[in-house]
């Protein structure tokens, strides 16, 4: 969500203020939760939560707890959506090849998105005019 806030903030010149986005939401609202007031913290320092190496080690330390978790509810009938979801956006954000960046291609193509290389940092983002000739 709060990359989604980033791009939108940056295309419609919005100068959103994730960080206190985020310390908003730890006061009162549905999403409250200590991750939330975390975030506040590491929203100051990094435009992204996934350039805190904290965010990245705690995610990547909990990955086999959230496939355990997925793989109950498979073997129960229970759909996990939201867990679902962000286990692939995890995948996506770190398999370096994969089959599904050929979206980002799509994404770029068709609506002018960007997508990122992996030869360049992360927080570079490009555009090709895919149907240009030569």
């Amino acid at each position: 969500g709060f990359a989604i806030m980033a791009e939108a903030s940056a295309k419609y010149k919005w100068n959103l203020n994730l960080s206190e986005v985020a310390r908003t939401w730890t006061n009162g609202c549905i999403i409250k939760s200590q991750l939330m007031e975390e975030l506040v913290e590491v929203l100051e320092q990094h435009k992204n939560t996934f350039d805190s190496d904290e965010i990245l080690s705690n995610i990547t330390n909990k990955e086999e707890a959230l496939k355990g978790v997925l793989q109950t509810g498979m073997e129960l009938r229970v759909a996990l959506p939201s867990f679902s979801n962000a286990y692939n956006y995890w995948l996506g954000m770190t398999t370096a090849n994969s089959p599904a960046n050929i979206i980002q291609a799509q994404r770029d193509a068709f609506g002018a998105h960007s997508y990122k290389r992996t030869d360049r940092p992360f927080d570079q983002d490009f555009t090709t005019n895919w149907t240009q000739n030569g």
